[in-house]
């Protein structure tokens, strides 16, 4: 994106940019960002049923038989998975595995309960969008040659 792109507006899903001082054109650019994957399923061990709050935005996730859910083997949550119950609240923090009662922590207060969905945050890379208005000729200042760099010595025997 060219440099000018810097003031982008971000809000819930999308991303929007209004270009309107540019020469060439005055358009809008807007990235949609959505993501539908339910992780409360995991790689080994039960499915994440409920959220048990230990203090204000501090807790863990349960199975459905109540068993505390190990983190490193489910390997689907990670910092910023967002939870779903009533409101959505992001993963900010976890320490160990995930199974003593304040090992993760929440953006919010989430009381104790069911658990709708979690889904993993969207990783954007590099957006690109706009003209060239010039491209650089590699062929100016470049050449092709050979440069001999052994060394010649006279010989006594001619």
């Amino acid at each position: 994106m060219p440099p000018e792109w810097v003031d982008l507006t971000v809000d819930g899903s999308s991303i929007t940019r209004v270009d309107t001082g540019s020469n060439l054109a005055s358009g809008t650019i807007t990235v949609t960002l959505a993501t539908s994957v339910d992780r409360r399923s995991g790689i080994s061990g039960n499915a994440i049923a409920s959220w048990s709050r230990a203090s204000a935005n501090t807790g863990r996730f349960l199975d459905s038989g109540g068993g505390a859910v190990n983190l490193k083997d489910h390997q689907n949550i990670m910092i910023g998975s967002i939870v779903t119950r009533s409101s959505a609240y992001a993963v900010e923090k976890i320490i160990g595995d995930g199974t003593q009662t304040t090992d993760i922590i929440l953006s919010g207060d989430a009381a104790t309960g069911s658990i709708t969905a979690i889904q993993n945050p969207i990783k954007v890379g590099i957006i690109r969008a706009g003209t060239a208005l010039s491209v650089e000729n590699p062929a100016i200042g470049l050449g092709q040659g050979f440069r001999d760099f052994s060394e010649r010595t006279s010989l006594a025997d001619g």
